[in-house]
C-alpha cells in the first residue's frame, strides 16, 4: 500500500494520530529526491490537496503545506503539478503562509491561465502582505502580470505609494531586485499605460532625485517609466 493509499485509508478510519504520523514520515521523504519523485508518482500531491479539509479540522494543515512546499518548490516536479492540482491549491489559498508556493506554482502560462478565476482572491492576500519584505510575492507578480496585469492595477499603486514613503536604505537589495521585477513586469504589461504613469511619474521621478547614489533604484525607476511612456 503506497502513502496516497493509507492516507486515503486512516482519514476514513478517522485516526488522527496515525494519520499526523504518515504526514511526519511524509516531511522527511519529500525532501529526498528521489522519494519525493516516488511520491508524485503515486499522486500524494493530489490526495493531500484533495484531502485539505480534513487536514484542517484536524490541525494538521500547516504539516501538509510545508509537504506540498517540499514536493512544489522543485522545477523536476513541476509536471506532476498539472493545472488542475495547481489551481486546487491556490483555491483552498495555501501558499499564503507561503508564497514561494504561489511563485512555484506559476511558472508556466499554463499554471498561469487555469487560475483566471482566482486572481481576485490572489490579490486580496497579496494586499496583506509587505512587497518590501516578501520577495516570492513580488516574483508571483512578476509570473502572472504577463497575462492580468490589468487586475494588478491597485497593487502597484500602492505599491508605488509605499515604496516612496519609504527609507529606501533599510530595504534589502535582494527585496529592491524583486520588487523591481513584480513594477517593471507590470508595467510592460498594463494596458492603459498613460493613465497609470499619470498617477506615479511624479513620485517616482523624485525618489529617483532623492536616492541618485542608489544604483537599483535608480534603475528601476527608468525601466517603470520607460515602459510606462512607451
Amino acid at each position: 500500500m503506497n502513502k496516497s493509499q493509507q492516507i486515503e485509508e486512516v482519514i476514513q478510519q478517522n485516526n488522527t494520530e496515525k494519520l499526523q504520523e504518515i504526514l511526519n514520515q511524509l516531511l522527511i521523504d519529500v525532501k529526498d529526491r528521489k522519494k519525493s519523485q516516488v511520491l508524485c508518482q503515486e499522486n500524494i500531491q493530489q490526495t493531500l490537496v484533495h484531502h485539505i479539509n480534513e487536514f484542517k479540522t484536524r490541525n494538521l494543515e500547516l504539516l501538509v503545506i510545508d509537504i506540498i512546499y517540499n514536493l512544489v518548490k522543485r522545477p523536476s516536479l513541476g509536471h506532476y503539478f498539472t493545472p488542475e492540482v495547481s489551481h486546487e491549491i491556490i483555491s483552498a489559498s495555501l501558499y499564503t503562509t507561503n508564497f514561494d508556493i504561489l511563485r512555484s506554482l506559476t511558472r508556466t502560462p499554463e499554471q498561469c491561465e487555469v487560475i483566471s478565476d482566482l486572481i481576485p482572491q490572489v490579490i486580496d492576500h497579496i494586499h496583506n502582505v509587505s512587497l518590501l519584505e516578501n520577495t516570492f510575492v513580488c516574483y508571483s507578480i512578476a509570473n502572472l502580470s504577463k497575462k492580468y496585469a490589468d487586475q494588478f492595477i491597485s497593487v502597484f499603486i500602492d505599491g508605488v505609494n509605499t515604496l516612496c514613503t519609504s527609507d529606501i536604505s533599510t530595504i534589502k537589495e535582494e527585496n529592491l531586485f524583486a520588487l523591481g521585477e513584480a513594477f517593471t513586469s507590470l508595467s510592460q504589461h498594463f494596458t492603459n499605460k498613460i493613465k497609470i504613469a499619470s498617477q506615479v511619474d511624479e513620485k517616482l521621478v523624485s525618489l529617483k532625485n532623492k536616492y541618485k547614489s542608489n544604483a537599483v533604484l535608480c534603475n528601476i525607476i527608468r525601466d517603470i517609466i520607460q515602459f510606462l511612456t512607451k
